[in-house]
């Protein structure tokens, strides 16, 4: 270059070249050839073969490992933790002929899709995040915002689930509450890079990588679960002793539970890694018969469910889900079939929707739900048409818990926290009736009210003596039930009425789920199997 050359123009070259290469390094792939790719990418797996990974890093120093195999329809899935210098065969997972085997922990178990009640803490979450996913459709990357291109790999930003949103704001909220509270107070490195990855997605949106050549998305996750699929080849041949479960002790689960007697089927959570003095741990629904003591998993065909009540003619459950995205919502799931679908329309596409009761002619469900524009941990009370599945609030919102719809249809019950919450007024909690128009009435004080099987009577906790009585539905005519039972929780009443399922508290190996008959008051364990147990439900 010649020295006497102006400084101001070697910037301007210098300025002009670097934007003309940030451009060109950051235009906007075509969505149009992201969808070709995808769908081309897509129709070829249905038809052939392919291997890949899946890297989930947990954000614990823990990172799973899952290898998937896929020829057509039939896919093998081995998944193993590695922590630190240490490995661990976790479980292997192959899914043929409509059916999914399950070797884990030295047992084997034959089951219908999504009923594999796999003791993995979060299996489900990181076996449908190891799905290989094509973006087939422009529609898709409407929302989506363009980042930066290099070659074949594209980054853009996706719009963030309301529930992840929610939870983002709280880990930046309370990290600015202890700062405040003390100045010194610092995050280790990894609550740092956690930090700034979920101000960034707040900021900008989840980051989404995509490989241009097949339309597929490679890199995803937020900040407590971060996903990489690599080593993906296409596979000219794969051989059936892939895919071998010829060996003997398979444990077949996989008949339909709706064809026998269904009154001793209970949903209850389940987490079976659980032991005593862990304060963090995953539920997910089971439907457990308590005659032959057998479970599975419900088969919701997301990352995990919790229990709510089931379909009149107790062949369809009601449960409250969570997708593989950090998506939440209520959900109607077929024993007999397998097949889901989502209630509540957009009301419920938002929030969370707990304590679900079915009307005594059983056409609609009540549900709390709560959402991002309800404060002070308070719910709407929802009415959800079973056959159309929209919802309607009623009133006004409630800090409820554990609703019960009394027989003659006309409103309902419910546990609330006596003020709704007010400093003024004394700690306790009252039971509440709510008419279908949204009036409330106080029936007593008390909590956790459920309706026994005549449903003329309220089974209910009372907090002055920590014993579990019985009343009329006006609040009166109050009876001690069964010895009082102070030290147990949950009651779930059977739907014939004659019995009531509960947890003992306290015990070291945890809450101990217990059938009671009421009428010889006699008990009997409803599963020897051990783990965590909770939120019964039995009609």
């Amino acid at each position: 270059m010649n020295p006497r050359t102006p400084l101001f123009l070697i910037l301007c070259t210098l300025w002009l070249a670097t934007e003309a290469a940030v451009s060109r390094a950051e235009e906007a792939p075509e969505p149009g050839r992201i969808a070709t790719a995808g769908r081309a990418a897509e129709k070829r797996l249905e038809a052939g073969a392919a291997s890949w990974r899946a890297v989930h890093d947990l954000g614990n120093g823990v990172k799973l490992h899952v290898k998937v195999l896929q020829a057509g329809d039939r896919r093998k899935t081995s998944v193993t933790a590695f922590a630190g210098e240490r490995l661990d065969k976790l479980l292997t997972l192959i899914e043929k002929d409509g059916l999914w085997y399950l070797h884990e922990g030295g047992k084997r178990g034959i089951y219908r899709p999504f009923e594999a009640p796999v003791g993995l803490p979060g299996a489900y979450l990181y076996l449908l995040r190891s799905q290989v996913r094509f973006i087939t459709s422009t529609a898709t990357l409407k929302p989506w915002i363009h980042d930066a291109t290099d070659g074949n790999h594209s980054v853009w930003r996706a719009p963030v689930p309301d529930n992840l949103r929610h939870r983002l704001m709280g880990m930046v909220r309370d990290l600015d509450m202890r700062k405040r509270m003390n100045p010194a107070f610092k995050l280790p490195p990894q609550g740092v890079t956690m930090f700034e990855r979920g101000k960034d997605i707040l900021a900008r949106g989840l980051p989404m990588h995509l490989d241009l050549a097949n339309g597929m998305v490679n890199d995803f996750g937020s900040p407590y679960r971060h996903t990489r699929i690599d080593q993906f080849r296409w596979l000219d041949e794969v051989t059936d002793g892939s895919f071998a479960t010829s060996s003997k002790g398979w444990a077949d689960n996989s008949y339909d539970p709706t064809e026998t007697e269904t009154g001793s089927l209970v949903m209850m959570a389940h987490c079976a890694y659980w032991t005593s003095g862990m304060n963090s741990f995953d539920l997910d629904s089971r439907l457990l018969d308590v005659h032959t003591g057998w479970f599975r998993r419900i088969p919701y065909r997301g990352s995990v469910s919790l229990p709510g009540c089931f379909s009149a003619d107790r062949k369809k459950v009601f449960v409250s889900g969570m997708t593989a995205d950090d998506g939440a919502g209520l959900f109607e799931v077929d024993l007999s079939t397998g097949e889901n679908r989502r209630l509540g329309g957009d009301l419920l596409t938002r929030g969370y929707s707990m304590f679900q009761a079915l009307s005594p002619d059983g056409s609609k469900l009540a549900v709390l739900h709560r959402d991002e524009s309800i404060s002070n941990f308070k719910s709407y009370i929802t009415l959800v048409d079973i056959e159309t599945g929209e919802a309607n609030r009623v009133g006004t919102p409630q800090a409820a818990a554990f609703l019960a719809w009394p027989a003659d249809g006309n409103g309902l019950l419910f546990g609330r926290q006596r003020g709704q919450g007010r400093v003024e007024e004394p700690a306790g909690n009252l039971i509440c009736r709510m008419s279908l128009k949204g009036e409330v009435s106080e029936v007593r004080f008390g909590d956790n009210p459920v309706l026994l099987g005549d449903t003329k009577r309220i089974l209910f906790h009372s907090p002055e003596d920590g014993a579990w009585m019985t009343c009329d539905l006006a609040g009166g005519d109050e009876r001690r039930f069964l010895t009082g039972l102070p030290d147990h929780a949950f009651p779930a009443p059977s739907p014939d009425g004659k019995h009531v399922l509960m947890l003992r508290m306290g015990k070291a190996s945890g809450p101990e789920p217990l059938i009671f008959d009421l009428e010889t008051e006699k008990q009997q364990p409803a599963t020897l199997t051990g783990g965590l147990w909770g939120q019964p439900a039995w009609r």
